[in-house]
């Protein structure tokens, strides 16, 4: 039992040795710096610099809402803010509907789908966006 005290107290001395010499940025002892460290190292962070004068820093657009979705009474309901190409998949990506629209609201019926996930993608001329909707059967 003594032994294993003995053998625990050096072990935790060499580490509290190696954590003290690690974040201080003197080279360790032979016998310390022979032994793995417990803690990594800083890193060294680049200096921050400013854009070139008369240079402005261009702010990232925001990506546009392209639709939105809900289903309800075994319907899927999706309003649109332009011309959109709308498909919806099935949770194995098997396409179950597809509609080139221009309407703002359109009806997709969902009867004969499996319950599970429902995939909606929509493509319009500004991007594509897909949401993940559940389908519950009701």
């Amino acid at each position: 039992m003594q032994r294993f005290t003995g053998l625990t107290m050096g072990a935790f001395a060499l580490a509290m040795v190696s954590l003290a010499y690690a974040g201080s940025g003197v080279p360790a002892p032979a016998a310390v710096a022979s032994k793995a460290p417990l803690a990594a190292p800083a890193k060294a962070s680049k200096p921050k610099t400013s854009p070139a004068p008369g240079a402005e820093a261009i702010p990232a657009a925001p990506k546009p809402i392209l639709a939105d979705a809900f289903i309800a009474q075994n319907v899927l309901r999706v309003f649109l803010n332009r011309p959109a190409a709308i498909s919806v998949f099935n949770s194995r990506g098997q396409q179950v509907f597809h509609l080139d629209s221009r309407r703002s609201l359109e009806a997709v019926p969902l009867q004969g789908i499996s319950t599970g996930f429902v995939y909606l993608t929509v493509r319009t001329a500004q991007g594509e966006m897909t949401k993940k909707l559940v389908y519950t059967g009701k």
